[in-house]
């Protein structure tokens, strides 16, 4: 790894082992001086700013992969759903699917609605190819230089972006799950909520996966809308401390932060899906990511006052595939 992506990467992550804050972000900001000609200042034009200095690019570059491989370590809904596989570490964008396989939500199209959905057989390979996602860091880089950011900010700002677009591609996957994927008797039509009816369906997911435990995942207003009819003082006490019942029936519920749909504030999440899950070792969302970025000059075609930006480009594919089964308990 570059050692200006190094020192970037320390300061975001605050290891000052062996050095002061200070001194990484003077050493840094210098550093980016020198590639940028001597100049504080970046070319007002960010085509003319890549073509004069590319070697500053390069930099942004082996950063925005760094940032990719570690942008969603800090979302527990990631770790515990997503299997993310880095071709350029040496990983394959394979995933075997070995027995029971029943679906695949392939790889989510960028720019579009749709979700690409294929059937898969038993012992069978899927491949995830990544698709291209773009980057703008011009304004990153002069605000950077100027001093008036930090670097951890900068390592920050860009993280969150792709954080955002790649939970984004996640949560498409998981949403575009219907009964057509499940089987209808594992996504029932919506209802009104019946304790009975969500136990058969928990115990089905469970014999539909040799025995396995369940659990449930929905959101805060799902997770608050399923009352056991044995209300426990533990249950009870949840309540107070959580907001809703941890256990419902002795399974365990876990619930997802709700998002807001890109440039909306529709929520992303329905409150009325009550997600049945098996506890099983396989992770059913997978992720594949390029592990390598480069710079471009952008179309101006694709900008609505035709001027022209440079974006780093670096890719992932998302997609569901499993042989487990789930289960979708939807309320009316």
């Amino acid at each position: 790894m570059n050692e200006l992506v190094k020192i970037t990467l320390a300061i975001a992550h605050k290891d000052y082992t062996q050095y002061s804050a200070e001194d990484l972000e003077g050493a840094l900001r210098e550093k980016l001086i020198e590639l940028n000609g001597g100049s504080e200042k970046m070319s007002l034009s960010a085509v003319k700013a890549f073509r004069a200095h590319p070697e500053l690019y390069a930099y942004v570059e082996e950063l925005i992969i760094a940032i990719s491989a570690e942008a969603l370590s800090g979302s527990d809904f990631y770790a515990q759903m997503v299997d993310q596989r880095n071709i350029a570490a040496g990983d394959e964008p394979i995933f075997h699917v070995r027995k029971g396989a029943r679906y695949v939500v392939a790889n989510c199209a960028r720019g579009t609605q749709g979700i690409r959905r294929q059937r898969i057989e038993q012992d069978t390979d899927v491949v995830l190819s990544p698709e291209p996602h773009a980057v703008k860091v011009y304004d990153e880089l002069v605000r950077i230089l100027a001093g008036k950011t930090s670097a951890a900010q900068m390592v920050a700002d860009i993280s969150k972006a792709i954080a955002r677009a790649m939970l984004n591609d996640v949560f498409a996957a998981w949403n575009s799950l219907t009964s057509t994927e499940l089987g209808a008797a594992f996504a029932p039509a919506a209802g009104t909520y019946d304790e009975e009816a969500l136990m058969n369906l928990a115990e089905m997911v469970s014999a539909a996966n040799d025995g396995a435990e369940v659990y449930f995942v929905t959101t805060m207003a799902g997770a608050r809308a399923i009352n056991a009819s044995d209300d426990s003082q533990r249950g009870n006490e949840d309540v107070y401390n959580y907001g809703y019942r941890r256990k419902w029936n002795g399974i365990d519920v876990a619930v997802v932060p709700q998002r807001f749909q890109e440039g909306t504030t529709t929520f992303m999440f329905n409150d009325k899906v009550i997600n049945i899950l098996p506890k099983i070792d396989e992770k059913p969302i997978k992720q594949v990511i390029q592990g390598e970025a480069f710079t471009n000059i952008h179309n101006p075609e694709d900008n609505a006052d035709l001027s022209t930006d440079v974006v780093t480009i670096t890719a992932w594919a998302t997609g569901f595939v499993t042989g487990a089964q789930y289960g979708k308990y939807t309320l009316s």
